[in-house]
């Protein structure tokens, strides 16, 4: 016997048979639909594989990128070593000028040329 569904899709108005009996019987839900929460239960589904399968596309170019870089330095000279000079400026009590003391030595020691840092680890409350 032919399913429901084919009979409502396929059967004709008849003469005993009103159009509009007939369109409501063709928009009776089939036995098999699908629900709102079975349509939700799909959408989440393909949405979190869509987004694995994003997460793993990063990974595998963030991994390929590293590889790149990794591959690029090994072929280099490791950088030589530049002497430098450390001048700590250390008192156990405050307000006695240490940062202004240190900002004056970092302008008398700078090298032509060459770099100078300075870091104030003063801790103020």
């Amino acid at each position: 016997t032919p399913s429901v569904a084919l009979q409502r899709a396929t059967s004709q108005p008849s003469i005993e048979q009103p159009c509009a009996e007939q369109s409501a019987q063709n928009n009776a839900p089939a036995p098999d639909s699908i629900t709102p929460d079975k349509t939700r239960r799909i959408a989440a589904d393909t949405l979190a594989k869509l987004l694995a399968e994003a997460v793993q596309a990063r990974e595998a170019e963030a991994q390929a990128r590293n590889n790149e870089a990794l591959a690029q330095s090994m072929g280099k000279e490791q950088l030589s070593r530049t002497p430098a000079h450390v001048i700590a400026v250390v008192s156990a009590k405050g307000g006695v000028g240490k940062s202004t003391l240190s900002a004056a030595l970092t302008s008398l020691v700078k090298v032509p040329g060459g770099q100078t840092l300075a870091i104030d680890l003063d801790p103020q409350d």
